[in-house]
């Protein structure tokens, strides 16, 4: 029946040639069982994470006949020699092609130290990328609860002008939270005996269950019955509600930088609240409020302040005792002085906040020309005597 095709597709007629209609093959004759197409597999695009059926109840380390502290080199010759022996290519047996399989899967998670580390700790589960670690033993604090760092408490300070450019030392106060003193950081009530919660079973973790590609996965996640805690509700510590941690005015010393300026934060590092289950400390985070002066005006880390002179030593020069940030100093007036004048007295200003080299800026003195309201008879014949001079 098959003479007059140059080929089969499904049991579909290739020749055009043929003037007589096409028969089409039915499942039942054995041409379509014949030249039928196998049938793919299912599902060949997914990846899986690891091949191993038969091996899935076993000790990974059992199938290479090592031990779980095994080197990476003993891994290696065990998997050389176990390859060897089951390889289908050396050995016929029915059973071959099975453990050769199960042996190249141990190999392949075992040779990997990440994969192994999470085997070791959770299994063939753990090799799942979408798996979150339960908790080691009924009862302990889930995954959300290990080492929660603590909180940052923000703090205000009041300084001068003097106190925020020059640097000072002060106290504040501050809440933070403690570890609870009715508690010890529990969070549970010392004068009852604590009852498991009834929805995680003292656990403190609810578990979901979910189908993806790679099968069945488990999450975990905080109870919401108990928060996490593992106790029931009514068995928390009245002062705390149960956080194990209560908030506590203290007082702090802080030495405060040179060069700070209003709005100015310093970080105060583990002198926060207090972590939950062995967590690190939270910061402080301290905000300089720096109020005005009335003889400097500050814009970065220069300095503005304004000083009256008499026309006189305006106009024949002079030396003028300047205060600054640092104290008085002597300043030389050059003659002929106009009236707004500026002189920069360099070196003189706010000390640079944070920099690996201190440097200071610049303090800019402007000179207001006084003039006399009145004068007297000897001082107006002397400005008349000046004037003839100016003028002739």
């Amino acid at each position: 029946m098959l003479a007059n095709y140059t080929g089969v597709r499904f049991g579909c007629q290739l020749n055009k040639s043929s003037s007589h209609r096409p028969h089409r093959l039915r499942r039942s004759d054995s041409a379509f069982r014949r030249f039928r197409r196998p049938l793919r597999a299912r599902h060949t695009n997914r990846t899986r994470l690891i091949r191993c059926t038969a091996t899935d109840r076993l000790s990974f380390y059992s199938v290479l006949g090592v031990t779980q502290d095994a080197t990476l080199a003993e891994i290696k010759s065990a998997f050389r020699r176990l390859a060897k022996q089951w390889h289908p290519d050396h050995n016929a047996s029915a059973a071959a092609k099975s453990k050769y399989q199960a042996v190249k899967d141990a190999f392949d998670v075992l040779s990997n130290q990440t994969k192994r580390h999470r085997y070791n700790l959770y299994g063939l589960d753990g090799l799942n990328s979408q798996y979150q670690a339960p908790s080691s033993a009924p009862g302990s604090p889930g995954p959300q609860q290990h080492g929660m760092q603590g909180q940052n408490v923000e703090a205000m300070l009041a300084l001068t002008f003097m106190e925020a450019a020059l640097g000072a030392e002060r106290i504040f106060q501050a809440l933070v939270r403690l570890q609870c003193p009715s508690c010890t950081g529990s969070g549970l009530s010392a004068d009852l005996q604590p009852v498991d919660c009834v929805a995680c079973h003292g656990t403190g973790q609810s578990m979901r269950c979910q189908d993806t590609s790679f099968g069945r996965t488990r999450s975990y996640g905080v109870c919401p019955a108990c928060g996490g805690k593992g106790v029931s509700a009514r068995f928390w510590c009245k002062k705390c509600g149960g956080e194990g941690r209560a908030e506590t005015p203290c007082q702090f010393r802080v030495k405060i930088p040179a060069g700070v300026d209003h709005g100015s934060v310093l970080r105060l590092n583990g002198q926060g609240d207090v972590g939950t289950f062995g967590g690190k400390r939270g910061d402080i985070m301290l905000r300089f409020l720096v109020n005005s002066e009335d003889s400097f005006t500050r814009r970065g880390n220069d300095v503005y302040s304004t000083m009256p002179i008499v026309y006189t030593d305006a106009i024949l020069g002079t030396h003028l005792v300047v205060q600054t940030l640092r104290g008085s100093k002597s300043v030389r007036i050059p003659a002929g002085t106009q009236h707004g004048s500026t002189i920069a007295l360099y070196g003189q200003g706010v000390q640079t906040w944070g920099a690996a080299t201190p440097t200071c800026g610049i303090h800019y003195l402007t000179l207001h020309m006084i003039l006399p309201a009145s004068c007297g008879e000897d001082e107006l014949r002397l400005l008349e005597q000046l004037k003839s001079l100016t003028s002739a």
